[in-house]
């Protein structure tokens, strides 16, 4: 099992920004993945950025990251 952080440390934001466009298709979930995941936000911040609840967000992200990361060479 791999930490989020070191993944994320792995590559620039500008990969992460195309591989969330390329293999994410619903907006919010882009935007609250970029946002808590690149820019570090709560997702309490987050959800009053976008308009919705924290549970929203925290749905969004959890149901979409996995997407994001299937497709991304870890190892």
């Amino acid at each position: 099992m791999y930490r989020k952080e070191e993944v994320l440390d792995k590559y620039p934001r500008e990969f992460w920004e195309n591989a969330l466009y390329q293999w994410v298709h619903d907006e919010l979930a882009r935007k609250a993945i970029a946002r808590n995941f690149l820019d570090k936000i709560p997702y309490e911040k987050v959800a009053e950025e976008l308009g919705v609840s924290r549970d929203t967000v925290y749905n969004k992200v959890c149901k979409y990251s996995p997407k994001l990361f299937d497709h991304i060479d870890i190892d």
